[in-house]
């Protein structure tokens, strides 16, 4: 998903919403497939990784509600440390 951070450093335009094309074609074949929820339930995605590409998700989800939730850094930070997360970025 690097992709999106890349796409925004385009210039509107052509170049800019072929590659937006592009990579709205691929979310559609890898996202769309974890998100079908059943009759009555709802799916909660926790992903920052879709973060840069959260303007491409209302084409892709019609019904799409986004909550957006901001926690302290201290409360994350000991989350992270108490169950391990993240192994592979962690500095300590």
């Amino acid at each position: 998903l690097m992709a999106g951070n890349a796409i925004r450093a385009l210039p509107f335009g052509a170049a800019r919403a072929a590659a937006e094309a592009a990579l709205t074609a691929h979310l559609r074949r890898w996202l769309l497939p974890r998100l079908q929820p059943g009759p009555g339930q709802v799916i909660a995605e926790v992903n920052p990784m879709l973060c840069p590409v959260a303007h491409l998700l209302p084409s892709l989800i019609p019904e799409l509600h986004v909550v957006h939730l901001v926690r302290h850094p201290e409360s994350w930070v000991k989350s992270i440390r108490q169950f391990k997360a993240s192994t592979q970025f962690r500095p300590y």
